[in-house]
């Protein structure tokens, strides 16, 4: 478990990149399928964009050319058992499936088959896992809202914002995640810019003004030669999901889950996660809940497409009063409630954060605003 609270609640300045191909550079492929390459790193097939993939082939045979999404699935088959000749090759794919829909915006990858006398060879790079490694820094301005890093290659990047204090002893940052700005989402590589307006998950709780405000940022390398898709405004990925048929083609599964390895799309992005406070009322005015007991009980539930899965996951449930961490849950199948003592609480505004931590790397998060106490009382304290 040490890796996973490490996971959830390490929000140093750190950037955690991986290996992978860089922004222009080809793969080399093996074999007689050599060279691969796409001609942009992104493109947008709801403005009737496409993108070529070229690679070369140092011997005749039969020709398979797949699109897969990010689960293995077959996509789109742009060439089925064609005969080819040696040489270079190039195609073109219009970012539509096999029903010419447009696909949702995600990164797909290649899957090439080369059949002949000699044998079969095939460029199948998504069928590995994927390994993260440590680098630089993202920045944040308040003032445009912009969040602007560096990745090495086309990577799945995930960034996490909330506030995190440095302990002397261990040199370790430790302290609650209070939003998700990127999850688990495809970015091209060079310099990146993500748009964040600050708050939180509850839209209640302005993060980047906390003290000790600090963001994570984490890559994992996208699949050599991987083709990221834009521009879809009518259905997501987990749209595709639910229609989708036939089953994934990769063979290789992680030996563990930490981390992010081996996972399926629908284990691998957090879902949201609501609060329901139970003994306690929302003043819209002053847009927080009033506690007036002496503890806070809150219900936690994991909503959206990947809750069902989530749910499933062996982790635990961190809870957070302010800064520190005054309760850990473990959870598994199950959505936890949590009470709190808030009796000795300073009068004034407190926030309680929930980070539900996959061991598998997911970590679903969110926070409320309360203010303890009966309200007459609190407003004569404040005098």
């Amino acid at each position: 478990m040490k890796k996973v609270t490490r996971l959830s609640v390490l929000l140093s300045l750190v950037l955690v990149l991986a290996r992978g191909s860089g922004l222009g550079e080809e793969a080399k492929g093996s074999g007689s399928i050599t060279g691969i390459s796409v001609s942009r790193p992104f493109f947008n097939p709801a403005l009737g964009q496409k993108i070529e993939i070229s690679f070369a082939l140092d011997r005749a045979g039969a020709l398979d050319v797949l699109i897969l999404d990010r689960d293995g699935y077959v996509v789109r088959r742009l060439v089925s058992s064609k005969k080819v000749e040696s040489g270079p090759v190039s195609l073109e794919w219009d970012g539509r499936d096999e029903r010419f829909d447009v696909v949702p915006d995600e990164a797909y990858s290649l899957k090439v088959d080369l059949a002949s006398d000699g044998g079969g060879e095939s460029f199948f790079p998504a069928n590995a896992i994927a390994e993260p490694l440590p680098s630089r820094a993202a920045l944040y301005d308040r003032l445009t809202g912009i969040i602007s890093y560096k990745l090495p290659g086309p990577s799945r990047v995930h960034i996490q914002a909330g506030s995190a204090v440095i302990d002397k002893k261990t040199g370790l940052a430790s302290g609650p995640v209070l939003k998700t700005v990127a999850n688990r989402e495809p970015r091209s590589g060079g310099p990146v810019i993500e748009t964040w307006n600050g708050w939180d998950e509850s839209g209640t709780i302005r993060v980047c003004d906390l003290p000790y405000f600090a963001i994570a940022v984490a890559a994992t390398p996208l699949p050599e030669a991987s083709i990221i898709t834009v521009g879809n405004r009518d259905a997501s990925f987990f749209d595709w999901v639910r229609v989708r048929s036939g089953s994934s083609l990769f063979t290789i599964a992680a030996a563990d889950h930490a981390h992010h390895k081996g996972l399926s799309s629908l284990e691998d992005v957090a879902p949201k996660l609501a609060l329901r406070p139970r003994n306690a009322t929302w003043d819209a005015a002053a847009r927080l809940w009033q506690a007036p007991d002496k503890d806070i009980q809150i219900d936690s539930v994991v909503e959206g497409p990947t809750a069902a899965s989530f749910r499933n996951h062996p982790g635990k449930l961190m809870v957070f009063l302010d800064q520190d961490c005054v309760a850990t849950v473990l959870v598994e199948a199950q959505e936890p409630s949590v009470t709190v003592p808030i009796s000795r609480l300073s009068p004034g505004p407190h926030r309680m954060t929930l980070n539900w931590v996959s061991d598998f790397g997911p970590v679903a998060v969110n926070s409320i605003l309360f203010r303890s106490g009966k309200p007459d009382a609190t407003r004569t304290a404040s005098k």
